[in-house]
């Protein structure tokens, strides 16, 4: 594995180096928001130099580059963190974002306002992702912005750097290759497989909502506008509060202000599904070789044996390890977790 070095954004476009000898590399992709990278090497003053504060980490087989943004040096060794590019997105906030749109039409101009192109991928298609969507956000960042849309629509993406210099958003969507389709070829993990490694199976429906009470903006009168948004199928309903009053009505029509509050409230359910995952160590190549076969934002099939369970579900992340000549993948196969608690 060689890692290319380029300078920070701004100060060239040319590689500096290559680091091709360390003693670990995690690399962790994600679907809809930015992933890190955790590199551990000697600490030589080659390589001192050369990993300066937003200097790019670049791998031939990965589009996404890396920007450090953490380095620590003790003794011998020398440690480098950072995020994915897209990171950079967090850093531009707009005080008052609101479009009538398509959801790659509002990434897009969610993104333009901090001077980022943006490029849909032919793959995009489907799951709502061209119909028109109603949304007003303040002073939120591009990247929450982008990466709320992507949640909300199966869409994912990541940050490049063109031959000009300039950064553009890359969108696109994963592949649906369950054994229920017959349109792509078909991709199952499993034991009876050999390709799924001490599996851990969660299922939490702590947080899960499925109709949310979205109340607009308090009127004159001190009446408020509520919109229910009913994801329940008829089923068990599990209600969720959403205030709303920040989103103002202005010269929109009641239909078109009722549109923006529904926006709101598909937005937060889907913030509060159930979370259900396999997470796992996979074989990199045969019979299904990642990168190859299958990939990041995938929808693929894997099922256990001795439990019985089986879960179609989409490859939201993605841990490459390398270490001691050893490379393993590790994907989470369905909705993660929350990392932090969202009160």
């Amino acid at each position: 594995m060689e890692l290319y070095v380029y300078p920070p954004i701004g100060q060239g476009l040319s590689w500096h180096g290559v680091i091709d000898q360390f003693g670990s590399l995690r690399w962790r992709r994600k679907y809809t928001e930015p992933g890190e990278f955790e590199l551990h090497l000697p600490a030589s003053k080659e390589n001192v130099a050369l990993l300066r504060p937003g200097a790019r980490l670049q791998r031939l087989d990965c589009r996404e580059q890396g920007e450090i943004a953490g380095i620590k040096l003790e003794g011998e060794e020398m440690s480098v963190t950072g995020r994915m590019l897209s990171a950079r997105l967090d850093q531009h906030i707009q005080p008052l974002f609101a479009c009538s749109c398509s959801a790659v039409e509002a990434m897009r101009k969610a993104v333009a306002a901090g001077g980022v192109k943006a490029l849909v991928d032919p793959s995009v298609g489907g799951g709502g992702a061209e119909e028109t969507v109603q949304l007003q956000a303040r002073f939120k960042s591009d990247l929450q912005i982008v990466s709320a849309l992507a949640k909300a629509y199966n869409l994912g993406f990541y940050l490049e750097v063109l031959g000009d210099g300039a950064l553009q958003l890359a969108i696109y969507q994963g592949t649906v290759r369950t054994l229920e389709q017959t349109e792509n070829a078909q991709v199952i993990f499993s034991d009876l497989y050999d390709n799924l490694l001490a599996p851990v199976y969660t299922y939490s429906a702590t947080g899960y909502k499925n109709v949310a009470l979205v109340a607009g903006e308090e009127a004159e009168n001190g009446e408020r506008m509520v919109v229910e948004v009913d994801r329940s199928g008829g089923g068990d309903r599990r209600m969720l509060y959403v205030d709303a009053g920040g989103l103002r009505r202005e010269e929109r029509t009641e239909e078109e202000y009722r549109a923006l509050l529904r926006q709101e409230g598909l937005q937060k359910l889907a913030e509060s599904q159930v979370a259900e995952n396999f997470d796992s160590s996979i074989l990199p190549t045969a019979p299904f070789v990642y990168g190859e076969d299958w990939a990041l934002g995938d929808v693929v099939s894997v099922y256990d044996s001795r439990w019985g369970i089986r879960l179609d579900a989409r490859v939201t992340e993605i841990e490459e390890v390398f270490e001691g000549g050893v490379h393993q993948v590790i994907p989470v196969l369905g909705t993660p977790l929350p990392e932090t608690l969202q009160l």
